[in-house]
């Protein structure tokens, strides 16, 4: 039977070539795991963006809620938002369950709740980004489209990042858009850029897989202003008439005791 030694040699020496390939098309397929054309759309947004000195935007969005019976529930929210870099932030929130504004001077920010008529305000940081970190954790706040105010939204946005896909050129709300979608370790998240003119954000879809449902947050970007005329008052929080002032304790002292 000693004819049959090659064939068996043969065969391992394929077996172990096939799994060499493998192991390279494994890895040529996880170093190209971001489509190069999705990044660099992705990065030519994340670079205007945060280049601009100013700049005024509305956003339309709608939020799922899973019920306990499985069922799926949207809820709508309205934010307008105001950015002077380096140190100049202001969003006012008004939706069918959260109203809420949010002032950043350069040395505070402060929170302020119409419906029940109070506000905090705690010291913060000097600059957009050190301030929106602060804020975002001391309050306990989701803002998922915070990312865009940042000075370098590409790196943000890009942070763990497994995957990402171009998926051509699609409309929103009439506009033709680079259509992305990425993928993370917790959440999907989809992005359109305007395709010509400003590459602008106009459209943020977010999926939460790993919570029951997976439900998500939409928005939709318009209004946007490239040179507003803002004023430091656009961004100072002025107290309205009955309006209480309560110490806020940040959420990381709570979550620490």
């Amino acid at each position: 039977m000693l004819y049959r030694r090659p064939i068996v040699f043969i065969s391992l020496l394929l077996c172990t070539a096939l799994v060499i390939c493998a192991g390279m098309s494994s890895a040529q397929e996880e170093a190209q795991a971001i489509n190069p054309e999705a990044e660099k759309v992705l990065l030519a947004m994340g670079s205007y963006l945060g280049a601009l000195e100013q700049f005024t935007f509305h956003a339309e969005n709608t939020r799922e809620e899973v019920t306990s019976a499985g069922q799926k529930l949207q809820y709508a929210l309205g934010v307008d938002v105001k950015v002077k870099r380096p140190d100049r932030v202001a969003a006012l929130v008004e939706g069918d369950k959260d109203n809420k504004q949010l002032f950043y001077d350069g040395k505070t920010v402060t929170l302020f709740r119409p419906a029940e008529n109070f506000y905090g305000t705690l010291d913060a940081p000097p600059t957009i980004d050190e301030a929106l970190d602060f804020a975002l954790k001391a309050f306990a706040l989701k803002a998922p489209l915070s990312e865009l105010l940042y000075s370098d939204p590409y790196a943000v946005l890009s942070n763990d990042v497994e995957s990402g896909a171009y998926l051509g050129l699609h409309r929103v709300q009439g506009v033709k858009c680079h259509h992305l979608a990425f993928r993370k370790s917790d959440l999907d998240w989809q992005l359109w850029v305007e395709h010509k003119g400003h590459p602008l954000p106009r459209k943020v879809v977010i999926t939460a897989k790993r919570v029951a449902g997976a439900p998500q947050f939409t928005a939709l970007l318009n209004n946007w202003n490239l040179t507003p005329s803002l004023q430091d008052s656009d961004f100072t929080f002025s107290p309205p008439e009955g309006a209480e002032k309560i110490e806020f304790i940040p959420a990381s002292h709570v979550s620490d005791r």
